[in-house]
């Protein structure tokens, strides 16, 4: 890609666009624009979208795999431990910022860039052409 060459940086929400945009300006890239609110500030605006189909957002996999495990430990009596072992899991999480599960799946064929996608290419199931 040109570094000279027009570059707009959104997220989902906008919240991690400011970082992006740092790291791209210190890497080189000259004309980078940050857009304000993300990719739901650019639906509203009515601009255009290229979907991408993806795998769902590693953190909606988390919700999904944690909250499963956790309703059939407290269905379950004989398997409680797994109730709590995803509890503590979560609690982990929340306090170092670093999640085993999100890194587990990550490592799933599902979550792996396909053949021609880019390593960081968004997974969110938008993408901005």
């Amino acid at each position: 890609m040109r570094k000279d060459k027009d570059l707009y940086v959104l997220c989902q929400t906008g919240v991690r666009t400011t970082q992006a945009v740092n790291i791209l300006r210190s890497s080189g890239f000259e004309r980078v624009q940050a857009v304000e609110g993300g990719v739901q500030a650019w639906k509203v605006s009515g601009l255009p979208l290229d979907r991408q189909k993806g795998p769902i957002p590693i953190m909606r996999q988390v919700q999904i795999v944690a909250g499963s495990l956790a309703l059939i430990g407290g269905l379950i009596p004989n398997l409680r431990w797994i109730a709590i072992i995803v509890g503590a899991g979560l609690v982990f999480a929340g306090v170092s910022g670093t999640c085993g599960m999100a890194l587990v799946l990550s490592k799933l064929p599902w979550n792996k860039p396909q053949p021609g996608q880019s390593k960081g290419k968004d997974t969110c199931g938008s993408c901005v052409s």
